[in-house]
């Protein structure tokens, strides 16, 4: 199973006990507490093969000792799986069903130069109603783009790059 599988899986099963428990806003917020935390040298602890997993599991529990029950469960669990390297991916993965649970989707906006607010507000008022969700989009500059920009949420997306349409008219030209 590919890591992007295991992590929809693993964060599907923590979202469902969650709100089975009703704990799903505290979840997040000690998610969120664990993102910061594997920014540090804690992912890197948890990946090591020279650290022993009592030692590694013995740190997490104390990092985390004021955390809920279902939390620490978890990722202990995921830490004995050899699954750890997984959690940002986990993360998401819980954001994104919390997010559709709401009725609310995030999507990234990449293009090659800062785009105006009138037009980010037009792009995402499009991918709304393509997904029929409340959408943010989370902008990113990407210096591959010739010019243009690519919006995705999920399965949706809205390619309106130069590269695309280059390659568009190259095939049509190739038609001919």
């Amino acid at each position: 199973m590919s890591r992007a599988a295991v992590a929809r899986s693993y964060g599907r099963a923590l979202f469902e006990a969650a709100q089975e428990a009703g704990e799903t806003p505290r979840l997040l917020t000690e998610l969120t507490a664990l993102e910061s935390a594997l920014g540090t040298e804690l992912q890197g602890l948890l990946l090591s093969p020279r650290v022993p997993m009592d030692k590694r599991l013995a740190i997490v529990r104390e990092i985390f000792s004021g955390a809920s029950p279902l939390f620490l469960s978890f990722l202990v669990l995921v830490i004995r799986r050899g699954r750890a390297g997984a959690l940002p991916e986990m993360i998401e993965a819980v954001r994104a069903l919390d997010h559709a649970a709401a009725g609310r989707a995030v999507g990234e906006l990449s293009s090659a130069a800062p785009l105006s607010d009138e037009l980010k507000e037009e792009i995402r008022a499009t991918m709304s109603r393509l997904t029929g969700t409340d959408l943010q989009l989370t902008e990113r500059l990407d210096p591959d783009l010739l010019g243009g920009f690519v919006a995705r949420v999920g399965d949706h997306m809205l390619d309106m790059s130069l590269r695309t349409r280059l390659e568009q008219l190259r095939r049509q030209l190739k038609a001919v």
